[in-house]
């Protein structure tokens, strides 16, 4: 079961319609219709320790935030299976950084969670995220 700070931080950038960037890692498995009915989430999140809304964050508003990931609305990348440790992020970093799309071509700093599997990249040069993807683990 997936971390609830991460549907938290999905719901965030989609009630800010925030740029955010998808970044799938191969285990990532995609919720199904019947788990993103509000009633059903805690099926593909572990809520029993933390509450979301306790944030002002609804169940109603984690399942319209995940049907808005993953119904085609963000650019989407593939981590390459076939890469491992540091690579595997060096070689996103590098295409998300080269993309058309991108929204600065300055210096990244990258911040990895190991944990959650959760890559979000901040621009030196700008104060807010640029990119923002929970890739769950």
């Amino acid at each position: 079961r997936r971390r609830p700070w991460c549907a938290g931080e999905i719901t965030i950038a989609w009630q800010v319609h925030g740029k955010v960037t998808s970044i799938f890692h191969p285990s990532f498995i995609p919720l199904t219709e019947e788990n993103l009915e509000a009633r059903n989430l805690n099926v593909y999140l572990a809520m029993a320790d933390f509450k979301l809304v306790e944030y002002g964050i609804t169940d109603e508003a984690v399942s319209t935030a995940y049907r808005w990931l993953l119904n085609g609305n963000t650019a989407n990348y593939y981590v390459n299976p076939n890469l491992v440790g540091r690579s595997r992020l060096e070689d996103v970093v590098n295409r998300v950084s080269q993309s058309p799309n991108a929204r600065t071509r300055g210096k990244l700093s990258s911040l990895v969670s190991a944990a959650s599997g959760t890559v979000s990249f901040r621009s030196t040069t700008s104060p807010s995220p640029d990119i923002v993807k929970p890739g769950t683990v």
